[in-house]
C-alpha cells in the first residue's frame, strides 16, 4: 500500500561543485534528450548539471528503461535525489490517516450501488468491516494499482514485480551516492488526506 504514495517522478541529480536542483538557477535551461521513450532532461545552470529522470512505478525496471547514455550519467552521478523514502514508511500510519471519521462509513459515503461494486472488487484484500471505515482515495488508489497490473500483465507477463524507483534507490545506495528524499511519506500521506470527502467521491 505504501508503494501507492510515490509519485510519478524521481530526480537523479549529478552536481559538479555544490548540490543543484533544476529549479535552483534562474537561467537553467532544461534539454529533452535525445532517447525515444526515456523521460531524462538534463538542466545547466550556474551550481552545475543535474539530470531529471521520469520513471514508472511498476512493470519497468530501472536498469531496463536506462539506455547507455543514461547508464553513463548515472554512474558519474554523485548524488541521487527521489521524492521520498518509503523503506522506513509505516503501513499502520498509511490506514490510521485513512479512517473515516466514527461517525461516517465508506458505505454511506459513496451510496449503496457504488458499494457493492466496490465490494465484488475489493472484499478479498480488505474485510468489508474495515472497507467500510475508509475514506474513498485508499481503495481508489488501490483498485487504481490492481487495474493497471493487469494491463502490465496482458503487455508484459511477469514485468509487474519490477519497480524502477525502488532500483533506482537500491542501485544509488549500493554504489554509495549521496542519496536524500524532496518529501517525506507522511507529506504525500497528508496530501492524501487533506482531500475532500465530496472530492474523493
Amino acid at each position: 500500500l505504501v508503494a501507492c504514495l510515490v509519485a510519478l517522478g524521481a530526480c537523479v541529480a549529478a552536481p559538479q561543485k555544490a548540490p543543484v536542483v533544476a529549479t535552483a538557477a534562474p537561467a537553467a535551461r532544461a534539454q529533452p534528450l535525445a532517447t525515444p521513450g526515456l523521460f531524462l532532461y538534463e538542466v545547466r545552470g550556474a551550481q552545475g548539471t543535474a539530470h531529471l529522470l521520469g520513471t514508472m512505478h511498476i512493470g519497468f525496471g530501472f536498469d531496463e528503461v536506462l539506455t547507455a547514455d543514461a547508464r553513463r550519467r548515472f554512474d558519474a552521478a554523485t548524488r541521487v535525489m527521489t521524492e521520498a523514502d518509503i523503506s522506513g514508511a509505516d503501513p499502520e500510519r498509511l490506514l490510521q490517516a485513512a479512517m473515516l471519521p466514527p461517525e461516517r462509513s465508506l458505505r454511506s459515503v459513496v451510496g449503496e450501488a457504488t458499494w457493492k461494486k466496490l465490494l465484488a472488487r475489493i472484499d478479498a484484500q480488505i474485510p468489508a468491516p474495515v472497507l467500510d471505515r475508509l475514506e474513498p482515495w485508499l481503495p481508489t488508489v488501490m483498485l487504481g494499482l490492481e487495474d493497471l497490473g493487469h494491463a502490465l500483465e496482458e503487455l508484459k507477463p511477469g514485468a509487474e514485480p519490477r519497480m524502477m524507483d525502488v532500483e533506482l534507490m537500491k542501485e544509488a545506495n549500493q554504489r554509495g551516492k549521496q542519496v536524500t528524499y524532496f518529501e517525506t511519506v507522511e507529506e504525500q500521506i497528508g496530501v492524501f488526506d487533506s482531500i475532500s470527502l465530496e472530492e474523493q467521491v
